[in-house]
């Protein structure tokens, strides 16, 4: 019974893990753009 409930709880994990990870991505892709379209040189 433990397993059977476990089971769709770690599958859940993984799929809000692999679309936080997307977003992530997204985002740093995006911020990268912004960055070079400014010139590059501007963060970090």
């Amino acid at each position: 019974m433990k397993k059977a409930y476990e089971k769709p709880t770690l599958v859940k994990r993984e799929k809000l893990t692999e679309l936080t990870a997307q977003i992530v991505v997204s985002g740093v892709t995006i911020l990268s753009a912004i960055n070079h379209r400014d010139g590059g040189s501007g963060a970090d």
